[in-house]
């Protein structure tokens, strides 16, 4: 199509694998954009003519990852932001560990004989739902390596008919949080983050979860968030991926419900019996507690910024886990890692641009995740990256700046109905995501990358259904928005220069300069992957 305010993007025009651009490239602006996809499962060989092309053209190649039964995709429902790859992969492990004991035990029938009438998990599950706390009380919370023992120094009611939100911050450091600062994340949490995910996609808890997991897990009416800002890094370790928070899905298990789901399962047990009996969500003390140079701290300082961006991020996980597992019969199978970072990676963008309304810049008021240094400009620095493998490409790079910017992709031009029949819907993967770009008119999977793509391989250039526009966000009435709601998305502007591409055709994205030989370009297209030609 050709925009009327913007470059050309159209297919080339095939019969097999002879193409030719269309007329109209002839009278296409600088910047326009030439697509093709092989669907294969072979590599393809295609050639293509037609004026003006010239060795000055450029080519993009995008790999579109092959489906979630793939050697390389990571299964598991808890999730972090930041952090090693063996974090990522510790969380994994642990997350895999529960789900296949629970089902082996379920699917031999194990699982039931050793639950039924338990008075045990109902004391323990009345337990819980008397549990109250008062501004100064203890709690030890069991954290990614050890023991954090906190104090509650804030609480807030959420718009959910009775529950609370409390923030903990860890004791005994050499940095710490007063009330006033765990006071304000606390208000965002029950003014913005918590509604808007519940608007958005779901509550965190409900008594739908599954009768197989019913008795092992938190009261259905569980309607309490815990916030635990605790140390998540090592102080005297100030190089590599700090880790900025995580939830283990885990936690909304039962402790004393460990030998019933685990058996003599040794992994399950332990994971299992240090369950903190609660929806937490862990965020890095430090990073929130952090005032930038020469300023006193703010909730729109770099750091907490940060942080409150990691904490909508994180807590869509509790949500996740929660529709993924909790709502299913036990056995059922474990959720892929990368749709789950993908699906928090957008919410987490959504929610903060509630309270950080600026767009991309270096200011307060600038989207932590669009500010100098940022997961957007990482993503434009390297935007090669096999997202459903997600795949370390370097010891300091993962698949998060590429998430954010799907993510983006979907908000700035679909809206936010896709969140909801993609998160809550019975599938994963591939499958789970392409529900919810067909909800909303989308397509798939293979064609949101094909978008995402050609946005970049425009460099800026504005063209309609590409890039990233100025979006309002309108939601309808509801008990946690009574007025309902308007969420004002601003555009997002980059330029070609600001993009790395990868000149190397193993990568999962590359750019190279169009083979052309006698008016005649032959390139190969890897299966299953899309080519997008840019006239210059």
């Amino acid at each position: 199509m050709l925009a009327t305010d913007g470059a050309e993007v159209t297919a080339l025009q095939c019969s097999g694998n002879v193409c030719s651009l269309p007329a109209s490239a002839n009278r296409a602006q600088s910047g326009s954009v030439y697509q093709y996809t092989n669907t294969g499962a072979l590599a393809q060989t295609v050639s293509i003519s037609g004026s003006p092309l010239s060795t000055a053209w450029q080519m993009v190649v995008s790999r579109v990852s092959a489906g979630d039964t793939s050697r390389q995709t990571k299964l598991g429902a808890s999730g972090l932001r930041g952090g090693s790859d063996a974090a990522a992969a510790r969380l994994e492990a642990e997350s895999l560990a529960v789900t296949a004991a629970v089902g082996a035990a379920a699917r031999s029938g194990a699982l039931s004989l050793r639950g039924a009438g338990s008075h045990r998990l109902l004391a323990e599950q009345a337990s819980l739902q008397a549990a109250s706390y008062a501004i100064g009380d203890k709690r030890v919370w069991h954290d990614m390596d050890s023991d954090s023992a906190t104090s509650l120094q804030a609480m807030r009611d959420l718009p959910n008919g009775g529950g609370k939100v409390y923030v903990w911050a860890q004791d005994g450091l050499d940095v710490s949080v007063g009330s006033d600062q765990a006071d304000a994340l606390a208000e965002r949490f029950a003014n913005s983050v918590y509604p808007l995910e519940a608007s958005v996609v779901s509550e965190p808890w409900g008594d739908d979860i599954d009768p197989g997991w019913r008795a092992l897990a938190l009261p259905g009416d569980t309607k309490d968030v815990h916030l635990v800002l605790s140390r998540l890094n090592d102080p005297s370790q100030a190089n590599g991926n700090r880790l900025l928070g995580y939830v283990r899905w885990t936690n909304a298990l039962l402790a004393s419900a460990a030998p019933t789901m685990c058996g003599a399962d040794q992994g399950c047990l332990e994971v299992v019996g240090k369950s903190n009996q609660a929806l937490a969500t862990f965020v890095d003390l430090d990073t929130f507690a952090q005032a930038d140079p020469g300023r006193n701290w703010s909730m729109k300082g770099n750091g907490p910024s940060l942080a409150l961006s990691t904490l909508a991020h994180e807590y869509l996980h509790v949500l996740y886990a929660y529709n993924k597992i909790l709502r299913k019969p036990p056995g059922s199978g474990s959720p892929t890692v990368w749709e789950n970072e993908l699906a928090a990676q957008t919410m987490g963008y959504l929610v903060s641009a509630d309270t950080f309304t600026g767009g991309r810049g270096s200011d307060a008021n600038s989207h932590p995740d669009l500010r100098r240094g940022g997961d957007f400009e990482s993503f434009l620095r390297r935007p090669a990256c096999n997202l459903k493998g997600w795949s370390v490409a370097a010891s300091n790079y993962t698949c998060y700046p590429k998430a954010l910017a799907v993510g983006m992709q979907m908000l700035h031009q679909f809206g936010v109905g896709v969140m909801k029949p993609w998160v809550t819907g019975a599938n994963t993967g591939e499958r789970a995501l392409n529900d919810g770009l067909r909800a909303v008119g989308a397509g798939d999977y293979g064609s949101l990358m094909l978008r995402l793509n050609t946005t970049l391989a425009l460099g800026g250039n504005p063209a309609s259904g590409y890039g990233f526009p100025a979006k309002t966000l309108s939601l309808p009435a509801n008990q946690y928005f009574p007025n309902g709601k308007n969420l004002l998305l601003p555009a997002v502007p980059f330029q070609a220069q600001e993009i790395g591409w990868s000149a190397l055709a193993t990568a999962e994205t590359y750019r190279q300069s169009l083979p052309l030989s006698r008016g005649v370009a032959r390139v190969t297209v890897p299966a299953n992957s899309h080519l997008i030609l840019v006239k210059p």
